[in-house]
């Protein structure tokens, strides 16, 4: 029974679940490799960067991803040594024999001004060829570009969402109406606090005397 069981296991490991001709379909192998660095993107954007990434692919479901701990220890056995970034083809396709996956994900990011820009590719191993490709350009820091940039370009690349027609700025609303919010917040407090300083400041008025007379008639 327990060999019967881990068998399941491993068939399901293989394939995800059965599309509509009832059929299981197979999920390839695939590895995310670290986005390579662009102008104003410092290695500690890029990490985070490039593990929202991987979790936005393997949320679609439609992969089987290799752990990035897997992809240092591996390529570390193999002995394999690079000298800058493996931004060639040739390059990314050795790395991707050396991993036993079938697919790779590799991508640029970087940023000018307000403006950061991703742009991945889906990599075949056995042929080399792009399989899909996404880029999206997200105005505000790296917060809005996860949000707002990440999740699109998993979807386009893993194929659960369709590309836009055109390559338009996205701007994540949250970011966008946050400095409004803050800006109203301050401008509410600072006028209930001038308005309670001038009631402190400003004494009131005595109330106006009343005045009369009383006249006496003798007889």
């Amino acid at each position: 029974m327990s060999t019967i069981f881990h068998l399941i296991l491993c068939l399901a490991s293989l394939f995800g679940a059965p599309d509509s001709t009832g059929q299981p379909v197979r999920r390839p192998t695939l590895a995310v490799l670290s986005l390579t660095p662009g102008k104003g993107i410092d290695s500690a954007a890029v990490q985070q960067l490039t593990e929202q990434l991987e979790t936005d692919i393997l949320a679609t479901g439609r992969i089987r991803l290799l752990e990035r701990r897997q992809i240092r220890n591996i390529l570390a056995e193999q002995g394999f040594q690079q000298s800058g970034a493996c931004d060639s083809s040739d390059c990314q396709v050795q790395v991707g024999r050396l991993l036993g996956v079938e697919e790779i994900v590799v991508g640029e990011t970087g940023r000018e001004g307000q403006v950061t820009t991703l742009a991945a590719r889906v990599v075949s191993i056995s042929t080399g060829a792009i399989l899909s490709s996404h880029i999206v350009d997200v105005k505000g820091g790296l917060d809005a570009m996860a949000r707002v940039g990440v999740p699109e370009v998993a979807g386009v690349l893993m194929g659960t969402r369709k590309a836009p027609a055109t390559r338009e700025l996205l701007t994540d609303k949250r970011t966008f109406w946050l400095p409004w919010i803050v800006g109203g917040g301050a401008v509410l407090l600072g006028g209930g606090a001038w308005f309670a300083w001038q009631q402190m400041e400003t004494p009131t008025p005595a109330p106006a005397r009343s005045s009369y007379s009383v006249t006496v008639e003798t007889r």
